[in-house]
């Protein structure tokens, strides 16, 4: 397997891979997550997949020899999340301090994790939780899975920012959307 930036010929087979997400989502009752209309039936999408192709955000997983089979797709997010954009440019929030270093062990994580869903080593796609740990380097496999009401089971799964809270307040994130709410008013 190799992974190739995304190009304009491939526009047609990230569709493909968007839309099958789509149909996935919904088939696991996640509608909510990209909603029920397939992304190559959005007139929006087309200049949004061509902008992130263009920008080079795009990057394909393909098999390997000549015209390698289309495996799967990673989407590179260049910009904050929105709680984070939205915030005024001097916010403390906004400093990034330790988040290079978090986001590179995050994207680590994310594309080991792609790679053997993708992979399968040992005919295995899904391996189960697996716990990082960015000082030593070393991989943990969770293999006891979440109590009861445990907030990391499948109710986090691709909630992007709109994830329920694991971690409690945070009061200067809740100062700061307030100010933004008064900015607003």
């Amino acid at each position: 397997m190799r992974i190739r930036p995304a190009t304009p010929a491939d526009t047609d087979a990230v569709f493909v891979l968007l839309d099958a997400a789509v149909a996935w989502l919904v088939d696991i009752g996640r509608e909510d997550q990209w909603g029920t209309r397939p992304w190559s039936e959005i007139p929006s999408a087309a200049e949004r997949v061509a902008s992130r192709i263009a920008a080079g955000q795009l990057y394909l997983a393909v098999s390997e020899g000549e015209g390698g089979e289309l495996l799967g797709m990673i989407a590179y997010e260049p910009e904050p999340p929105a709680y984070i954009a939205g915030l005024p440019v001097e916010h403390h929030l906004r400093r990034k301090e330790n988040v290079f270093l978090f986001s590179v062990a995050a994207a680590s994580a994310q594309l080991n994790q792609f790679i053997t869903m993708i992979t399968a080593p040992s005919g295995v796609a899904d391996t189960g939780a697996h716990l990082f740990h960015l000082a030593t380097g070393t991989v943990d496999r969770i293999e006891d899975g979440c109590t009861p009401g445990c907030r990391y089971a499948s109710d986090l799964l691709l909630l992007g920012d709109v994830a329920p809270p694991v971690t409690g307040r945070d009061l200067a994130a809740e100062n700061a959307r307030a100010y933004r709410q008064q900015d607003t008013d």
